[in-house]
């Protein structure tokens, strides 16, 4: 009886999802383990959409709390594994006439009123994970998160916190595949 509480204490503990842990951008790749990819398929994958792209050799999941309507705007993630080369990418996703070019997000603590920027510096695999661990990192830190469409008034850069909750488990997961938490 004790060893099937300590099987199953330790089930919940391989399931659960740490919100309070930042990540490191030194520490940052892209090669997952296949054990962790294995945990992804037999546990985290029913929380997600897939588009398999065979002849690539890739698997895209979509966080199926994510906006379906792309009529306006959104910001998303895809998660990409490409398990030919044992890759796994966080994908920025926004609607065609944004540019990720120069894409700026600003933040904003409101216990402390610090606030500032995060801006995608170039448009490698690289730095758009940077960028995407640095707004994970602010959401970790509870920070409003905002941008300025085409110098229009600032909006929110989720529409509602299933968005951003959606965004931080894709993260998360995205962390988990590749051996950083």
């Amino acid at each position: 009886m004790k060893n099937l509480f300590f099987i199953s204490l330790s089930f919940l503990m391989a399931c659960s999802i740490n919100t309070s842990r930042e990540i490191e951008k030194e520490k940052l790749t892209f090669n997952y383990r296949d054990d962790a990819y294995i945990f992804f398929r037999n546990m985290r994958q029913a929380r997600y959409n897939l588009e398999v792209m065979e002849e690539a050799g890739w698997r895209i999941y979509r966080h199926e709390d994510f906006e379906k309507d792309t009529s306006e705007y959104f910001f998303t993630t895809a998660l990409v594994v490409n398990w030919q080369a044992s890759k796994a990418y966080a994908i920025m996703e926004l609607p065609g006439q944004i540019s990720k070019e120069g894409l700026k997000v600003f933040w904003k603590g409101e216990e402390t009123n610090e606030q500032g920027e995060i801006s995608l510096s170039g448009l490698s695999r690289q730095a758009e994970l940077a960028f995407l661990t640095d707004i994970y990192n602010h959401i970790v830190k509870d920070h409003l998160l905002y941008w300025n469409q085409e110098r229009k008034e600032s909006v929110a850069l989720f529409k509602n916190n299933d968005q951003k909750e959606a965004f931080r488990v894709s993260m998360y997961d995205f962390y988990r595949l590749t051996g950083l938490l």
